[in-house]
């Protein structure tokens, strides 16, 4: 019976680790320049199947930031809190992802330091450890943070790991004042009506390799 009640505890331990969707906060987090969850510079179709399940990928066209049409994977299609587009750089063989893109106003994915889709502005700042910029909204690059300025982001994030956000708040902005905040304008982040608009992240795409990164961490 001891040895029974032992093989069922050695069981029940391998079981607990063997897939990351399982649910320990672990599982949910982004390093930069290393991984997203168990995702990571070398995987593959195939171990995205074993790790997380069949059932939660879908293989999909996406869009990358400069508007071009690549081969990819849907992990988690139908939960918003946990779905990640996966661009591969081999898509012929469907393997060694270029990029992990997450969107929406909320989620499950997170940095160490805690950055995550819902992050205000003004939480930003406080994880920095000072004042960033970013790109005017309604354009390609709209709401893209353009530089940490050398704060504490720039090294956490290594420059692999572009941040955008949108407007939360904007119902009563004035004419004028959407005009100083849209275009291919830089906006500081202490600028008193962009803070007014409550931005907060709704975007935050993971690169695994340097090249074609695009972001300026500093």
């Amino acid at each position: 019976m001891r040895n029974a009640a032992l093989g069922w505890s050695v069981l029940f331990l391998l079981s607990s680790f063997s897939s990351p969707a399982a649910g320990a906060p672990s599982s949910w987090r982004i390093v930069p320049g290393s991984r997203l969850g168990a995702v990571t510079a070398r995987s593959t179709f195939g171990d995205l199947v074993r790790l997380y399940g069949r059932s939660n990928l879908v293989r999909k066209t996406l869009v990358s930031r400069k508007g071009e049409n690549v081969l990819g994977v849907v992990l988690f299609p139908k939960n918003p809190e946990k779905r990640v587009e996966i661009a591969w750089s081999d898509s012929r063989n469907s393997r060694y992802p270029a990029w992990a893109r997450l969107r929406g106003q909320s989620g499950s994915w997170k940095t160490p330091g805690g950055l995550t889709l819902g992050t205000r502005l003004t939480e930003l700042e406080k994880m920095n450890g000072r004042a960033f910029s970013l790109w005017g909204f309604d354009w390609g690059e709209g709401g893209m943070v353009r530089s940490w300025n050398g704060g504490n982001l720039a090294d956490e994030l290594k420059g692999r790991v572009a941040v955008g956000l949108q407007p939360a708040n904007h119902a009563n902005l004035k004419a004028d004042e959407y005009r100083s905040v849209v275009g291919r304008r830089v906006l500081p982040s202490g600028d008193p009506i962009l803070r007014g608009l409550d931005p907060r992240v709704t975007e935050i795409t993971l690169f695994f390799h340097q090249e074609g990164l695009g972001v300026s961490s500093r």
